[in-house]
């Protein structure tokens, strides 16, 4: 066995010693030269997918290597020298793709708080320049790799090239529209990472921008916590409520509404709402604008109730759910206290006087009296 492994690495010189070397620390330190290069967060799913493309790039160039040396007998060497420098120019067209989006990433980027974190989001410049590089360094690959393999036929208008071109062309309507759509969302700010939204999609969603991406826009659904997917262009054309942007310096107004019978005073539902918002108020873990207090308004006098809106105002809207619950909460423990019906009371009904007569034109009138049914 020591005589195997010898002869094995006999077939190497002191250079490629050196390049497998490297190749294999690179496959160890994956992880740790990945989160140096890569702008997104080292949690998030595409990272490790990263990490293991990287650690691929090693592996097929350490494969390579191998194959060269050992199994290709010394007049079949040029097979084995294009496909090592295939897989070299993948590799460090891969590397330089992470490191210019890096580089693009912190000079173009936006510094945004999120909560106590302060990271860098993209903007419209980053996104431009960074697909316009990407877009750049294929190219250049594509030419390298054909040029390695001998095809320069290939380069021409009926070639590879004219093939990518012909195909991107056809496909233009799959992606284009989701493409375009992110970079006017990022340049135009509508939403950015970070920011809470609410939207209507068949259903009414109140999501986070987790990332805007190449095609789609990632959203963490507050509702049932769970991560959404929604093409750029599908988002585009949905009103988009963005509740991290305030209309006021006050913050956001929050809107809930209540229905209550006719035989309760208005002056009796503003103090029972009074009094739920002072125990409200006591409460330390509810993120709400306590010193700007809360407004009641009688918004619609209906057949069965009369409509109360009762508004207060928030900042931290992330806890946007679980301020809500807790007022809608509280002031059922305060209505049941108070004797107030919340439930939508029972329709009364009007019987008809037909006594009455209008004495100036003639005809018969018609008086109401009210009565229960």
């Amino acid at each position: 066995m020591p005589e195997e492994i010898h002869k094995i690495i006999s077939v190497f010189d002191a250079l490629d010693l050196i390049i497998l070397t490297v190749n294999l620390l690179l496959m160890i330190f994956a992880r740790q030269i990945m989160q140096f290069i890569y702008h997104g967060d080292a949690s998030d799913k595409y990272f490790s997918l990263r990490v293991q493309v990287f650690r691929a790039f090693n592996l097929a160039v350490v494969a390579a290597f191998f194959y060269y040396h050992i199994y290709l007998p010394g007049e079949a060497k040029g097979p084995g020298i294009k496909l090592l420098s295939v897989v070299i120019v993948m590799y460090l067209g891969y590397v330089t793709s992470h490191g210019i989006s890096n580089v693009i990433h912190s000079q173009y980027g936006k510094r945004k708080e999120i909560g106590d974190t302060s990271i860098l989001i993209e903007t419209y410049h980053s996104r431009l320049i960074n697909i316009v590089s990407n877009l750049l360094l294929t190219i250049i690959m594509v030419i390298a790799i054909v040029r390695i393999l001998g095809f320069e036929s290939w380069l021409e208008a009926g070639g590879v090239l004219g093939v990518i071109g012909v195909f991107l062309a056809l496909t233009q309507n799959v992606w284009a529209p989701d493409l375009f759509g992110g970079l006017i969302m990022l340049n135009s700010r509508i939403l950015e990472t970070g920011d809470v939204i609410e939207f209507q999609d068949g259903e009414r969603f109140i999501a986070i921008v987790h990332k805007t991406r190449l095609f789609h826009t990632e959203l963490l659904n507050l509702v049932n916590n769970h991560r959404m997917m929604i093409r750029n262009s599908l988002l585009r054309d949905r009103v988009i409520h963005n509740l991290s942007r305030f209309a006021s310096a006050k913050g956001l107004r929050e809107r809930i509404t209540f229905k209550i019978g006719y035989d309760v005073s208005v002056n009796s539902v503003k103090a029972m709402f009074a009094e739920a918002f002072e125990t409200l108020k006591s409460k330390c873990d509810l993120p709400f604008e306590k010193q700007h207090g809360h407004e009641v308004a009688t918004v619609d006098a209906g057949d069965f109730a009369v409509e109360y809106a009762v508004y207060y105002y928030i900042k931290e809207t992330r806890k946007l759910l679980y301020v809500r619950f807790q007022v809608i909460e509280q002031i059922i423990k305060t209505a049941a206290e108070k004797h107030i019906q919340l439930s939508t009371p029972i329709m009364q009904a009007a019987r008809v006087d037909f006594s009455a007569h209008n004495q100036t034109n003639g005809t018969a009138g018609a008086g109401f009296k009210q009565g229960n049914s």
